[in-house]
């Protein structure tokens, strides 16, 4: 009797054990894009897309992020955008960041622009009654070839 219960035990621990891929985040991080970007002496505009290969609802709640400039990735910009992009399961949505330069391109005929981060995003998944998992964390890096805009 006592080898049963304890194999009964056993046994709902490896069910549980193997139910728990269900009960976490979504291993799917959001990924981003570089879709336009301009850029003048002082500052670049440069909207980003974002595709969310998972199966459940996300909300981006910030965007912590450095902006280099050139072949040389000379850093002109850091920042945190704040706010809510909501990013639907299987999704895409899109954002427009305004980057003001804190400091001067070094290679003032490039237009090469790189940005580096993380996003902070909500993960809505709905298991159990509850309405979204910790706030995660994705890294994303990427580069694009900006238009010039007149000042």
């Amino acid at each position: 009797m006592a080898n049963f219960a304890s194999s009964t035990r056993l046994a709902i621990a490896a069910l549980a054990v193997f139910a728990l891929p269900g009960c976490v985040a979504n291993s799917s991080n959001p990924v981003v894009s570089a879709k336009h970007a301009t850029m003048n002496d002082n500052a670049a505009s440069m909207t980003l897309g974002f595709s969310n290969p998972g199966g459940r609802r996300l909300t981006i709640q910030s965007i912590r992020y450095e902006l280099s400039h050139g072949d040389i990735a000379f850093p002109v910009a850091q920042n945190e955008w704040a706010g809510k992009l909501e990013l639907p399961a299987g999704g895409e949505a899109e954002l427009t960041l305004d980057i003001p330069f804190d400091a001067d391109p070094i290679e003032s005929d490039s237009e090469l622009l790189q940005l580096r981060g993380s996003l902070f995003h909500k993960d809505h998944t709905g298991f159990l009654g509850l309405t979204f998992m910790d706030l995660g964390e994705s890294a994303f890096h990427v580069e694009i070839e900006a238009e010039r805009a007149e000042e």
